[in-house]
């Protein structure tokens, strides 16, 4: 039995050979969409250029901006809709201290991270004397903090880098703060004295894991970054060994045991931590570019990347570094690492909303958001 003859063929025979067959037209070519625009908020004073920083929050995004001591110091946060508009107004994490311009403590470094439904910052402030670090939960939209964690401080050191002394993670339900201790005897090191790094759990919970470090001549901006990333502990560590930076990765699993550290990008100075293509991406600035490795594999597995580029495909931004792309999809945060340095400074913060990459930038002492999109096709600052 012969299988009965498709629609199209019926259709073919139907019309017959005398018919000439109708011209083809083409399809109008379709054209790239403009990006969307809204006013952006003012920019606001602060001291140094890691006193600020981005997280994203469900739909919207949410500003952190320490104010600078002629201010009274403090730290304050304010809502960001997807393309960067000011969602109401500033609200107070900790208020600034009337009566004291020009001497309050100020915030020199913020990190921030969502754990679940809930908020969690950490920011370094200093004195003239001190430095101290400080970390608190809040609700989800950042409306409301609990009373600050107060961590040990140590004396203000003129030579340390202002950021790269705290980073927050989010560990199994709970949040993580990592953060640099008064200097002590080091542990493991000809050198009589070792800054100190430790680690200590929000909140009630179960006590925190992990070790503390210590690093016997530290980078200025020694601590590099923090993250979990499918179920294992990335952290790095910068330290000058034969004259040039040079970062330690670590990668720690708790179920199995294990724990590895390798050193990479000797002579660069590491910009951050990012999840990027399956994986967890360390960044530097190196002499000649920013490079990077992607680490797997609890740190054992370890990939060069080079030439991180932004382009856009069908209206979204792929950020490719040689053989590895992401296309930015959903809203998300540690963007900043895997982006070239003209858009994203080792300093600057860089989130995606979903609709655009809002980034945190200091410039001349005052805090800035940054705006870019892929506009008719071409990733571009749309903010101008």
């Amino acid at each position: 039995m012969r299988a009965p003859l498709s629609v199209a063929l019926v259709l073919a025979l139907a019309c017959g050979d005398d018919d000439e067959a109708a011209p083809a037209t083409a399809e109008p070519a379709t054209e790239e969409p403009a990006a969307a625009r809204a006013p952006l908020p003012a920019p606001e004073p602060m001291v140094v250029a890691g006193a600020q920083t981005l997280i994203v929050a469900g739909e919207d995004v949410l500003w952190f901006v320490g104010g600078p001591p002629r201010s009274g110091g403090g730290l304050r946060v304010r809502t960001l809709g997807p393309l960067g508009q000011a969602e109401g107004p500033w609200r107070d994490v900790v208020p600034a201290v009337s009566g004291q311009p020009g001497s309050a403590p100020h915030v020199v470094e913020v990190a921030a991270v969502m754990e679940a439904d809930r908020l969690a910052v950490a920011w370094v402030e200093r004195d003239q004397l001190t430095v101290r670090t400080r970390a608190a939960r809040g609700d989800a939209g950042g409306r409301a903090f609990g009373r600050p964690l107060e961590l040990p401080e140590r004396p203000f050191d003129p030579q340390a880098a202002a950021r790269g002394s705290v980073a927050v993670e989010a560990v199994d339900g709970h949040v993580d703060v990592l953060f640099r201790e008064a200097d002590g005897p080091c542990e493991a090191s000809g050198s009589t004295r070792c800054s100190r790094f430790a680690r200590t759990r929000l909140g009630e919970g179960a006590p925190s894991r992990g070790l503390g470090w210590s690093l016997p001549e530290p980078c200025p901006a020694p601590l590099v970054g923090a993250l979990t990333f499918e179920g294992v502990d990335h952290h790095a560590l910068c330290a000058v060994e034969e004259g040039q930076p040079t970062t330690t990765v670590f990668g720690v699993q708790f179920e199995p045991q294990y724990a590895h550290a390798e050193k990479v990008l000797p002579g660069c100075t590491p910009v951050g931590l990012a999840p990027f293509a399956g994986a967890v991406a360390l960044t530097g600035d190196c002499p000649d570019a920013r490079r990077g490795v992607l680490v797997r594999d609890v740190g054992r597995s370890l990939q060069p990347m080079e030439g991180p580029e932004v382009r856009c495909d069908q209206g979204r931004p792929v950020v490719r570094w040689g053989a590895h792309e992401e296309t930015l999809a959903a809203p998300r945060g540690d963007l900043g690492p895997l982006l070239p340095a003209a858009l994203a400074s080792a300093e600057d913060v860089a989130v995606w909303t979903g609709e655009a990459l809002l980034v945190a930038h200091a410039r001349e002492g005052e805090a800035t958001i940054r705006r870019f999109a892929c506009d008719r096709g071409t990733f571009a600052r749309t903010d101008g």
